[in-house]
């Protein structure tokens, strides 16, 4: 059972009267568990602050904030969580186990004073100390045994590359295990929220002459090498840190770093500065609006520099194109499928549009998705273009192709289609690519690691050009359905073409079902 409780309310009046917690408000998450001993005892967290603002630094100071007492005193990018235990048998210590996932978003940081070394042991041996780091990665946590730990929500480096939606912030579960001795008294688990108290939005000037923020333009907005940037506080936090925003840092990859707290040639903005892009192609540009204490607010947008003004249009075409198709029928169980590009390139702020170049790895994917009565999976299937086998940008007729200037010694041109990490075994799908099954005794490709995938290296030539109103077909085949379930299965294929100059990408979507077989 979990509940949540609020300043001392009870769950049903906290949803009753939809009350909204003041920044102070400790949340605590209670999980019961039996006790072999015969003792209830209920385990909780407690957070200082569940929705914090963005980080600047993923290097917290673990001691001034051990120093901060008062939780309401920490920063807008920290929460202090205590574990909660009610019904522990009396007169035995407990122990404290936290928890994150290793791919999580954030950090777990101790709630320590690490003194000048940074770090406090655990255990001291006869040559060597094992102990409490700042950041408690996997490694560390194991070590870690106190009834507080702080979290400390991600830096910008989180916000994604696919800037044409609004990046809505995200969550972070952090779990507890409490144990008296080696009986385990019970578990709780928190959920804290980043990204979503207050916003910043940051535009570019585009080729022209317009600022633009990027939304719903899935290729990037299209600048000149030197250019502007802006950015403003669309919403502000609620509850801010004190003194509101003292500075706009400007980063990203491949874009110079500013900062700036005003906007002189544009004063509808926050702030603003000029964006000097470093190379041609794609760019990243990041905006954080900083306070005082170490948090932030972020934003992200994706700029193309270059000559020309780039487009693309990915169309797969099945023949005949059906709502459910029979694999007990000649007429329908075989498909005709074309997978097409289209350059729709148009000039744009006085740059002529784009002939289109594909080459090297990854030129198309398919993620299919299928769903029956009781069963749900997801595979990928990625193409690619001849390329060399390190080098994977470097198109290839022969392996003399690859013995480029920017090649590593002994690469080798991938002609045919293989498998993902063994690339001298050839595939035609999967199966041909695993090393488990169907017959363990004798696996199709003993020698492969562990969940390979056949890559399809296509028959075509090691670069295709598709000039401005042109198309190309990348992929014509015949396929044939079947489904042994007796179930229909609803099929999903997310279809994807990623243009190598200008760097453009389009995705189409196919949704279809296959009949399942007599019962």
């Amino acid at each position: 059972m979990v509940e949540e409780t609020v300043s001392g309310r009870s769950p049903r009046s906290v949803l009753r009267r939809g009350y909204r917690a003041a920044p102070v408000t400790w949340l605590v998450l209670v999980a019961h568990l039996c006790v072999p001993i015969g003792v209830d005892a209920a385990v909780g967290i407690g957070v200082s602050r569940g929705e914090l603002l963005y980080s600047q630094k993923g290097d917290p100071d673990c001691t001034k904030l051990h120093m901060i007492t008062d939780d309401t005193m920490l920063p807008f990018n920290v929460a202090r969580l205590h574990a909660t235990v009610d019904g522990a048998p009396a007169g035995q210590p407990l122990s404290y186990q936290w928890s994150i996932a290793k791919n999580a978003n954030g950090i777990l940081a101790a709630d320590l004073d690490l003194g000048p070394g940074g770090e406090v042991p655990a255990v001291s041996g006869m040559c060597a100390e094992f102990g409490n780091a700042c950041v408690l990665t996997q490694g560390k946590l194991k070590f870690y045994n106190e009834q507080t730990v702080f979290f400390v929500a991600p830096t910008c480096a989180v916000l994604p590359d696919q800037t044409a939606k609004q990046f809505p912030g995200g969550t972070t579960k952090v779990g507890v295990l409490v144990k008296a001795g080696r009986k385990k008294l019970g578990k709780a688990k928190a959920t804290l929220g980043w990204g979503h108290n207050g916003a910043v939005k940051l535009l570019v000037l585009d080729t022209r002459g317009q600022f633009d923020d990027g939304l719903g333009k899935r290729n990037g907005v299209n600048t000149f090498a030197v250019t502007a940037l802006s950015a403003d506080v669309t919403t502000a936090p609620n509850p801010s840190p004190p003194g509101g925003v003292k500075i706009f840092f400007f980063d990203g990859e491949s874009i110079n770093s500013a900062e700036t707290d005003s906007c002189n040639p544009f004063p509808q903005f926050n702030a603003c500065v000029e964006l000097d892009v470093l190379q041609a192609g794609r760019a990243f540009p990041t905006v954080e609006a900083r306070f005082d204490d170490g948090s932030a607010l972020c934003d992200k947008l994706e700029v193309q520099v270059g000559a020309c003004s780039g487009d693309v249009k990915l169309e797969a075409i099945p023949k005949p194109k059906l709502a459910t198709y029979d694999p007990g029928d000649p007429r329908t169980n075989t498909v005709d499928l074309t997978v097409r590009v289209r350059n729709t390139s148009h000039s744009q702020g006085g740059l002529p549009a784009c002939n289109l170049l594909l080459r090297g790895a990854n030129v198309l994917s398919c993620t299919e998705a299928l769903k029956t009565r009781g069963l749900k999976d997801t595979k990928t299937t990625n193409f690619d273009l001849r390329h060399c086998s390190k080098t994977t940008s470097q198109p290839c007729d022969t392996d003399a192709d690859c013995a480029c200037g920017s090649c590593e010694f002994g690469e080798t041109c991938l002609k045919t289609s293989h498998c993902s990490e063994l690339l001298t075994k050839n595939c035609n799908n999967n199966e041909d690519c695993d090393n488990k099954g169907p017959d363990p005794a004798h696996p199709a490709c003993p020698t492969c690691k562990d969940n390979e995938t056949c890559i399809r290296v296509l028959n075509l030539p090691s670069e295709v050009v598709i000039p401005v109103g042109g198309f190309f077909d990348l992929l014509t085949e015949q396929v044939r359905l079947r489904n042994v379930f007796p179930d229909i299965a609803q099929i999903t294929d997310t279809w994807k073409v990623d243009v190598f100059l200008p760097h453009v990408s389009d995705d189409t979507k196919l949704k279809y079902r296959i009949r399942g077989a007599p019962r």
